[in-house]
């Protein structure tokens, strides 16, 4: 019995995705997941501060997840 990936989080999926890479449907559910909410954001060379934080607060994110 598959996992029900509606109720996963976004981590939990991919987590799930990586574990089970022969799971297609999990893939594609990840895919659509990540392509339903797409998140642009546009920099300038001038941001580049702005830009380690980002990277910094995501790697931090990560951790704790």
């Amino acid at each position: 019995m598959k996992p029900d990936f509606n109720v996963m989080t976004k981590s939990e999926l991919r987590a799930y995705v990586l574990k089970h890479r022969e799971d297609t449907a999990a893939f594609e559910a990840l895919a659509d997941r990540i392509y339903a909410n797409p998140n642009p954001q546009w920099y300038q060379p001038e941001d580049t501060e702005k830009i380690v934080d980002l990277i910094q607060a995501s790697k931090q994110s990560n951790l704790n997840n």
